[in-house]
C-alpha cells in the first residue's frame, strides 16, 4: 500500500525501485489510505491523481494489479471517489479494484453498502478494513454481536462474486479506538472470532 503522501519516498525505494523484491511477489498494489479522513491520508481527488499516476501506473506495465485508494464509510467517502473517477481517468481505467472500509454495527446496512459500490463503481470490490464499530456514540456491539456480526459478513463475502477480498480489523495488540470485541488476536493466539472467520 502507498498509504499517503509520507510514504511516497519509502514506496519509490522498496516497489518502485525494486519491483522484484522479496516482498513485491504479489504483484499487487493498493492505493492510499482514507483518503477523505483527517489524521489519515487526507488528501483532494486530483493530488490523489497525481500520487496514484506517478507511483502507482507505472506497475501496471509490470502487470501489476491496482486496488484503490480507500475512503471511510462517510458520507464523504462517496463524493470523494466520484470526483476522483471523474477527474482522474486514465488512472481509474487502470484500477483493478475498489477498496472499502466499513465500521457500524448494522449487518444490513454493510451488506448494502458494499453492493452499492460494486454497482455504482463497476469494479470488484476489496473490504480492507471493517469492525462491528459505531465511532458515531451509539452503543458498541458486545461480544455476541461482534461474533455474528463478522461470521454473517464472512459468509456473506464468500458468496458474492463480486468481493475479491475481505480483512476485518484486526490483528493487533493495540486496536486504535474499536472495541475489544472485534479482537483477533489475544497476543499471539487467536481468538475464538478469527477462527471462526478465518476457515
Amino acid at each position: 500500500m502507498l498509504w499517503g503522501d509520507k510514504s511516497v519516498n519509502s514506496f519509490r525505494k522498496h516497489v518502485l525501485n525494486n519491483l522484484d523484491g522479496k516482498n513485491n511477489q504479489g504483484k499487487c498494489v493498493m492505493g492510499m489510505n482514507e483518503v477523505n479522513q483527517r489524521g489519515q491520508a487526507q488528501m483532494s481527488a486530483s493530488h490523489a491523481c497525481s500520487i496514484m499516476r506517478e507511483n502507482i501506473l507505472p506497475l501496471k506495465r509490470h502487470g501489476w494489479y491496482i486496488v484503490s485508494p480507500v475512503t471511510t464509510n462517510a458520507a464523504s467517502g462517496q463524493t470523494w471517489m466520484d470526483k476522483f473517477r471523474s477527474n482522474c481517468g486514465d488512472v481509474w481505467d487502470a484500477i483493478d479494484a475498489v477498496a472499502v472500509h466499513y465500521y457500524d454495527t448494522s449487518v444490513n446496512k454493510f451488506k448494502n453498502y458494499v453492493s452499492e459500490w460494486y454497482n455504482r463503481y463497476n469494479k470488484p470490490i476489496w473490504v480492507t478494513e471493517y469492525a462491528c464499530q459505531d465511532f458515531n456514540g451509539g452503543s458498541q456491539c458486545s461480544d455476541s454481536k461482534a461474533y455474528n456480526f463478522h461470521t454473517t459478513m464472512a459468509s456473506w463475502f464468500d458468496e458474492q462474486d463480486f468481493v475479491e477480498a475481505y480483512a476485518p480489523f484486526g490483528v493487533m495488540q493495540n486496536m486504535q479506538g474499536v472495541s475489544s470485541s472485534n479482537d483477533l488476536a489475544n497476543g499471539q493466539i487467536p481468538t475464538t472470532l478469527y477462527n471462526a472467520i478465518s476457515g
